[in-house]
C-alpha cells in the first residue's frame, strides 16, 4: 500500500528499505553515546540547592546607613534563618554551624526585611560591611549559607563636601553672646547695631530706635484687651539685649509666662498677665516688652480695603477657647463656617469683608 510523500507516493518496498538501512547504521554504530541524565548537574550546583537567596543590597553597593535594608528569600522546608553581617570578609563554605567573631553580628530574622539598626550594626564611620543568610534544615539542624555580598554604608549625616585647599579654618566651639553682638550681621547691618524685631506681618523696626506707625484701627490702644475673668492673658513681644539663653527663658517662665515662638532679632513671642509683665521687667530686665499689636497679625497679603466678601483664616493660640473665640465672632456679625482642633493648632475659618478685619 503505498505512503504519500510531499512529492508523490512511496511505493511499500521503498519505505522498507530505508526503514532498514536506519536499522544497519544503528548496528553499525553501537557506541553512539547516550547523556546521562545525572550528569547534568554539576556539584557547584547541587551545593546551592537549598540555600538561601540574597535580594538586597545589591553586590558592591553604596547607600546610606539608614536606608540598608536586607531582604532575602529562604526555601521552604527550612527552619531558623539568621543574618550575618561583618566588618571582614569570610566564607562560610566549610561551615556546620555559626561561629560569630568579634567583627561580626549574628541576628535572628523574623522577616523577610531587616535594617542595620534591626542587626544590631552601628556605624562611627563609612564602613564595608560582608554579609550572608543562614538557615538551619528542619529536623537535622543541618547548615546552608547563602553567598556572601559586600556594600559600602555610608554614615548618616557625615560632611561630603572636601576642605577646600585655599580656605582657612577660623574658630570652632560655642560662640558666646558678646561674639554674636560683636559679628557682623549676614544682611550687611553693622556689628553692634541695634537688635530689630522682624514680623512675617512686613513690620521690621528696632524698638529701642523708633516702634512702627499703625493703623489707627489695628493698634492696642484701640483694641479691646484679651482679657477674661480666668487668666487675663496677653500676648507680648520680649526682646533681649544679647542672645536669649535658658537664663531668660527661665525668668519668663517665673513670672508666669508662656514661650510660642521665637521672633529675631533675639525675642520671643509671650502670653502673660499685666503683672506678669512687670514682674519680668523687674527682674531679668529684658531690653523691651512690647504689645503684640493687632496690625502685626495681619498677613501683609490681605486688601483691608477689599469690599467684597472673601474667607479668610485665623490660628489661635494653643490657650485659647476656640468655642468662646467662635462665640464672640459670631457676635460680631461674623460668619464662621469652619473650625479645627487637632491638638497642636487650633484654626478658625470664617467669611468677612476688608474692612471687617479689624474687628477680627
Amino acid at each position: 500500500m503505498p505512503r504519500f510523500t510531499r512529492f508523490g507516493t512511496l511505493p511499500s518496498y521503498a519505505l522498507r528499505g530505508l526503514i532498514a538501512f536506519a536499522l544497519a547504521l544503528l548496528t553499525l554504530h553501537p557506541s553512539l553515546p547516550v547523556r546521562d541524565a545525572s550528569a547534568a548537574i554539576r556539584s557547584d550546583d547541587v551545593d546551592r540547592i537549598g540555600r538561601p537567596t540574597l535580594v538586597a543590597p545589591a553586590d558592591k553597593a553604596q547607600m546610606a546607613e539608614t536606608a540598608v535594608r536586607f531582604a532575602y528569600e529562604v526555601p521552604s522546608g527550612w527552619g531558623k534563618a539568621q543574618l550575618i553581617v561583618s566588618r571582614r570578609p569570610f566564607d562560610p563554605s566549610g561551615w556546620t554551624r555559626i561561629e560569630a567573631e568579634s567583627d561580626m553580628k549574628v541576628a535572628e530574622l523574623a522577616n523577610g526585611i531587616v535594617s542595620l539598626a534591626d542587626a544590631g550594626v552601628a556605624l562611627d564611620s563609612d564602613t564595608r560591611l560582608w554579609w550572608a543568610i543562614a538557615v538551619e534544615e528542619q529536623g537535622t539542624g543541618r547548615l546552608k549559607v547563602s553567598e556572601v555580598r559586600s556594600f559600602n554604608a555610608v554614615r548618616k549625616f557625615s560632611n561630603r563636601v572636601a576642605p577646600h585647599p585655599l580656605l582657612k579654618e577660623g574658630r570652632r566651639g560655642t560662640l558666646s553672646p558678646t561674639d554674636l553682638l560683636s559679628a557682623p550681621r549676614a544682611n550687611g547691618e553693622a556689628a553692634g547695631a541695634a537688635p530689630r524685631i522682624r514680623l512675617a506681618a512686613g513690620y521690621d523696626f528696632a524698638p529701642s530706635v523708633q516702634l512702627p506707625a499703625l493703623p489707627s484701627d489695628l493698634a492696642s490702644i484701640q483694641a479691646p484687651r484679651e482679657e477674661s475673668s480666668q487668666s487675663g492673658l496677653r500676648a507680648y513681644l520680649v526682646q533681649f539685649a544679647a542672645p536669649p539663653s535658658a537664663g531668660e527663658m527661665a525668668a519668663i517662665a517665673k513670672a508666669g509666662g508662656s514661650v510660642f515662638c521665637y521672633v529675631p532679632d533675639q525675642a520671643y513671642l509671650v502670653r502673660m498677665t499685666e503683672q506678669g509683665r512687670a514682674q519680668l521687667d523687674a527682674q531679668a530686665k529684658p531690653a523691651w516688652i512690647g504689645d503684640y499689636q493687632p496690625a502685626y497679625k495681619l498677613s501683609p497679603r490681605l486688601d483691608r480695603a477689599q469690599a467684597q466678601v472673601m474667607p479668610f483664616s485665623t490660628l489661635l493660640f494653643p490657650d485659647a477657647d476656640i468655642a468662646a473665640v467662635r462665640a464672640t465672632l459670631t457676635e460680631l456679625g461674623i460668619e464662621v463656617f469652619s473650625q479645627s482642633d487637632n491638638g497642636i493648632n487650633k484654626l478658625l475659618r470664617f467669611r468677612a469683608a476688608g474692612p471687617e478685619l479689624a474687628k477680627v
